[in-house]
């Protein structure tokens, strides 16, 4: 080690190679080139390994936030669907942006028309007078000032005569309840035609998630 006027001057350490004694790097069988090689090279991984990490913490904290505003929404659109009048099945709808509200509705008679409930439960007269919540919601919803995506809350899945309207208004994403049991399920398969408004939704690329 060099020296002057009698103090040790200590040699400045330039790389990573200068760290591991030679007699390690002889015992090892590695010199300077390939320790610098394995430091940089396990430095990339793990920062690699890192940055994946927080890229799937951040995913997972926004797919927990969109859940719970899933779940916020299909809330008010269950609420929503306490107004309606219809004695058998109830049914609320709502349309989003951003995490905002842009339509409500409920399945009900025309405004204007005789809501009688008596007519609700002729089925004859009440299946041609009624008009869906996922429409009225629709109704309520201003296209023209919405250039973002727009997603449709139902407490029920729609049915076929409403996916054609639903689709060409331009919602990207519908988002369904659960079936809580088989009867219902298969129900309301047959009634509301769900292979035809599934295939169409699918056709036309719109997203159908399923909230349980």
């Amino acid at each position: 080690m060099p020296s002057v006027h009698g103090i040790a001057q200590k040699t400045v350490l330039t790389n990573t190679a200068d760290l591991i004694p030679k007699l390690r790097q002889r015992q090892f069988g590695f010199g300077a080139d390939s320790i610098r090689s394995f430091t940089v090279g396990h430095y990339d991984e793990q920062y690699e390994a890192e940055a994946l990490d927080q890229e799937h913490a951040k995913r997972n904290k926004r797919m927990s936030e969109n859940r719970r505003w899933d779940i916020r929404f299909m809330k008010l659109a269950h609420h929503i669907a306490s107004w309606s009048k219809d004695p058998s099945t109830k049914v609320g709808a709502v349309t989003t942006s951003r995490k905002g509200v842009l339509g409500l509705g409920y399945n009900g008679f025309a405004a204007g028309c005789d809501d009688n409930p008596a007519l609700y439960k002729d089925r004859a007269q009440k299946y041609p007078r009624v008009v869906h919540a996922e429409m009225n919601a629709l109704l309520q919803t201003d296209r023209l000032r919405v250039n973002e995506h727009i997603t449709l809350y139902s407490t029920l899945p729609c049915c076929a005569d409403c996916v054609g309207p639903i689709i060409n208004f331009g919602v990207s994403r519908v988002v369904f309840p659960q079936w809580t049991n088989d009867e219902d399920k298969e129900r309301f398969m047959v009634s509301l035609n769900l292979p035809i408004s599934m295939k169409m939704f699918s056709e036309a690329g719109v997203i159908v998630d399923w909230l349980d």
